[in-house]
């Protein structure tokens, strides 16, 4: 066998066989993911949305977030915009203004200076919130319960951050096969120990986690969180296999405004204490 081809099949084993290897050890040590929790009053959630350039999505983002089956008096959303140049400010603030009651603070940042430093703008705030969710402008939420999924799910007491499994709109064939099977690794990470992809679709962080605030130097907020909770001790998930398939029927809705537009549901983290505790 001449070298070249020797290289060949080495790269090929290589590439098919470590994840390969990969998803027989998350079969092997996989074990159950914790469920929502029981709740009698839902905790105060507070919404990040940050914003550059999104006068096309704004209005109909808020509408989503604003349809969620959850109570107005313990929801409230944070538009922090960074110096956009088509109005995306002044859009929300008329949003606003026809709609009374519902709670939300539009910022207006003097500067450009990146989504970590929009992010920690906005953190510094937000009032009397139990519960902070980051999610990005130009994403929806087809289910009305996501936000209460959300709260059951970060209720326990060893769970730290939820995160979503997100479902590109018009995704067929080779796109949706692997967002099926990236779904699954991100629940068979679960079920280890701590996934640590988080999505900006929808990011949804106890206050203990984010009182540092964002680093700013780092390239994605959202999973540097992820690894953040699990380092503190928080595992980090997926919810049931059902939520992975929920959002399928929001696949077949028209594309709106750019081919990045996903629908989403809703996923888990928690304490890797509680599988080493059932191991």
């Amino acid at each position: 066998m001449d070298p070249w081809t020797t290289v060949a099949l080495a790269a090929l084993s290589l590439h098919f066989g470590a994840p390969a290897a990969y998803i027989l050890y998350l079969n092997m040590r996989r074990r159950r993911r914790p469920g929502a929790a029981k709740i009698s009053r839902l905790p105060k959630l507070a919404v990040i949305v940050p914003t550059y350039n999104e006068a096309a999505t704004i209005e109909e983002k808020l509408d989503n977030i604003f349809s969620q089956d959850y109570p107005r008096d313990r929801l409230s959303v944070y538009v922090v915009d960074s110096v956009s140049t088509d109005n995306t400010a002044g859009i929300a603030e008329g949003w606003a203004a026809q709609r009374p009651g519902c709670k939300v603070v539009v910022i207006r940042e003097a500067r450009r200076l990146g989504k970590a430093h929009a992010l920690n703008t906005a953190l510094g705030a937000v009032e009397d919130a139990d519960v902070v969710v980051i999610t990005d402008a130009d994403a929806l939420w087809p289910r009305r319960d996501t936000l209460v999924k959300v709260a059951s799910y970060i209720a326990d007491d060893e769970v730290g951050a939820v995160s979503c499994l997100k479902v590109p709109r018009g995704a067929g064939g080779l796109e949706r096969t692997y967002r099926q099977w990236y779904n699954k690794l991100r629940l068979w990470e679960s079920e280890v120990y701590a996934t640590p992809i988080f999505h900006g679709e929808l990011a949804a962080f106890k206050l203990e986690v984010l009182r540092e605030g964002f680093p700013m130097d780092i390239g994605a907020d959202d999973s540097y969180m992820a690894i953040k909770a699990a380092i503190m001790g928080k595992r980090g998930g997926d919810a049931r296999r059902r939520d992975l398939y929920g959002a399928r029927a929001a696949e077949r809705l028209p594309q709106v405004a750019s081919e990045a537009r996903t629908t989403l549901d809703t996923s888990i983290s928690g304490n890797p204490q509680r599988d080493q505790a059932g191991a």
